[in-house]
């Protein structure tokens, strides 16, 4: 009777503590049970599920919750949540006092023994709570990454001697220090598995690019295939390695086998189908592929890495490029984080000493590298030298301090990133008051932006829609972004898009030069979550929702290729002159302004800042209160995840 009145209270509180999906969960799980009023595996269930749907986590860490379910919720956005009433409802629901031993007599709740774990919903593993597919998701992506550790069957480092170098842009002989770019070249014609860790403009694409290149010199049948998380991240990657080959030292037939790779979307790539779940190439149907570079790995969630490496042949080469400091997946988990805090443990620039000894060899008169570093250690390479953003200016500055900052920084240590942001003189970096949305001050502002607000040529910001032809169109439009870092309340990107189209006049739903971005995958027609369009009058002067095709290989045509859609039968989707600082993930735009919360938020981190900022090429101005800067710097984003542990398991 005591269980049925604390789940009925739990069943109580509010939607924005526990969705309808938690609610429903836990009751099938205690029904499946026999036990519908067994409030610990209620408790349980709804946790797990709320964990792994709302806050990302590949699983719950038990021993956080400190016997308190207020705490659980301490850092969910929702006004709900911050009402006294709902805090006293949440700190009055008990915990109980010998709940794993509870969840493992219930009949539907295993123990993880020996790295197995039995067939039942849930499972414990030591400390930690899973939904079993999690578990199962994790186990086996450890395994694949484990595998792969190592040096490449065939590789033979006296065939690379002195051709490396040359192939990059600049003839830089390492004489007095080693260059990273060209060292992570080594690593990824070397190793079966290597990360590539860099932030916006420290070479990731010139290395993709030299190693194809390189690797096609060698072979030319080589199948090397490139992919991306996104749409967007798919059409950057191209265009990155399309600018990249003319200034290759090489044939003319090997650039022109490197401008005929392909480069797909992962869901492309692994051959997704609207009408079937699994993918077409799989653990037991692999990918045709010798060589797998992947792109922007910082975004992809563990399930769909695990489904890329399952797919992908045990002796194919695997690099994958990406930023450790930017936003983890929108979907659960943080793998390229994990994965680098275990490659790095030792420390970056600590390998093996068969590294330094095939080091040695292709590039003889180099400064020797350190060895002694186990095998794993090999396969990361961080980068730090950024040839985008001058060290001793705004933007570069902005992003190392934010990277440099410590795991718990001092107040001290904010304070120096805050002098950076405030104090540029070369206005790469401006920050300024959040406009109040009392007494209309952020409509003046976003008025003023509209009429005066201009690109580093002086451009207006919004005079996109005067150019006379669509792909012109285009690129003006995407040289400009406001990012907002929540989605919800009055800063949030839709309530900014309304005050912008209410500023430009806009009185129709359907207009010329109006942006819309696509807020569902639609296989059927091609068009997924993120993709962003313009209407745009055809040639017969009917208003269509024009999106760029990124199925055409627009290095062998010259130019970009567009797909039209009535946009009465658009799937779901929203105006996008602001999108949030997530949705910018995978793009670049020479101007950005950040508008941030007006009061202290979860989702406002360092990594987000870092990612906001960087999605800028020449200037990034920042709307945000100092105090409300100050806390999210000092934040990091927090996801419940073991996968550091199981893959570190595998090296003890």
């Amino acid at each position: 009777m005591r269980d049925r009145k604390m789940i009925e209270q739990l069943m109580a509180l509010p939607e924005g503590v526990f969705s309808p999906l938690d609610r429903h969960f836990a009751s099938f799980i205690c029904q499946l049970a026999g036990t519908p009023d067994n409030y610990s595996l209620f408790l349980a269930a709804a946790l797990i599920t709320n964990a792994s749907v709302s806050g990302k986590h590949t699983c719950l860490k038990l021993s956080v919750l400190n016997g308190c379910l207020a705490s659980w919720f301490a850092g969910a956005v929702n006004r709900e949540l911050e009402s006294q009433d709902v805090q006293q409802m949440l700190a009055a629901l008990p915990f109980p006092e010998n709940w794993r031993e509870e969840l493992l007599t219930s009949g539907v709740v295993g123990e993880v023994r020996g790295n197995v774990a039995p067939f039942m919903p849930l499972v414990v593993d030591g400390d930690f709570l899973y939904l079993y597919r999690e578990w199962r998701c994790e186990h086996k992506l450890a395994a694949l990454l484990h595998q792969r550790i190592g040096y490449s069957a065939d590789f033979q480092p006296e065939l690379i001697c002195g051709r490396i170098t040359p192939l990059f842009q600049l003839f830089k002989p390492m004489s007095d220090k080693i260059d990273q770019q060209q060292l992570a070249v080594l690593a990824a014609l070397r190793n079966r598995l290597t990360v590539i860790s860099g932030g916006p403009g420290t070479g990731k694409t010139a290395i993709a690019a030299v190693a194809a290149a390189l690797l096609l010199l060698l072979n030319q049948h080589a199948r090397i295939m490139l992919c991306a998380p996104t749409g967007k991240a798919q059409a950057r990657l191209q265009e990155a390695l399309a600018s990249q080959l003319p200034f290759l030292d090489c044939p003319d037939q090997i650039k022109q086998l490197s401008a005929a790779l392909p480069v797909a979307t992962i869901h492309r790539l692994l051959g997704a189908r609207p009408d079937i779940k699994e993918f077409k190439f799989n653990e037991h149907r692999k990918l045709p592929v010798d060589v797998l570079i992947i792109d922007e790995a910082s975004m992809i969630p563990q399930a769909l890495m695990n489904a890329l490496l399952a797919a992908t042949p045990s002796a194919a080469r695997v690099v994958m490029l990406g930023d450790t400091e930017q936003l983890a997946s929108i979907e659960s988990g943080m793998v390229l984080y994990d994965l680098y805090r275990v490659l790095a443990r030792g420390g970056s620039g600590c390998f093996s000493n068969g590294f330094a000894d095939d080091f040695a060899a292709v590039f003889p008169g180099a400064p020797s590298l350190p060895g002694g570093a186990d095998e794993h250690c090999n396969s990361i390479v961080e980068l730090k030298v950024n040839y985008r953003f001058a060290s001793d200016r705004g933007l570069g500055l902005a992003a190392a301090a934010i990277r440099d900052l410590s795991e718990y920084p001092e107040s001290e240590e904010i304070d120096k990133v805050l002098r950076v942001f405030e104090h540029d003189a070369t206005n790469e970096v401006t920050t300024l008051p959040l406009p109040s949305y009392e007494g209309g001050k952020l409509r003046q502002e976003l008025r003023r932006l509209i009429d005066h607000g201009e690109l580093a040529d002086g451009s207006p910001i919004f005079a996109y829609s005067e150019e006379d032809s669509l792909e012109k169109v285009f690129d003006y439009f995407n040289r400009f972004r406001i990012l907002c870092v929540h989605r919800n309340g009055l800063y949030g990107a839709p309530a900014i898009n309304r005050l912008i189209e209410e500023l430009l006049g806009v009185s129709d739903t359907l207009y010329r030069g109006k942006p819309v971005m696509i807020t569902t995958n639609c296989r059927e027609i091609g068009l997924y979550n993120g993709d962003i369009g313009l209407l745009w009058p055809d040639e017969q002067g009917r208003l269509r929702a024009f999106f760029p095709d990124y199925n055409v290989d627009t290095k062998t045509q010259g130019s970009k290729s567009f797909r039209a859609f009535d946009p009465h039968l658009l799937p779901p989707h929203e105006t996008v002159y602001a999108m949030t600082v997530h949705k910018a993930q995978g793009s670049g735009f020479e101007k950005v302004l950040i508008v941030c919360p007006s009061a202290i938020s979860p989702i406002l981190t360092r990594e987000m800042l870092y990612t906001a900022i960087t999605r800028a090429k020449r200037e990034a101005v920042i709307w945000a209160d100092m105090p409300i800067l100050a806390t999210g710097l000092s934040s990091r984003t927090c996801r419940y995840s073991n996968l550091r542990h199981v893959f570190s398991s595998f090296f003890a």
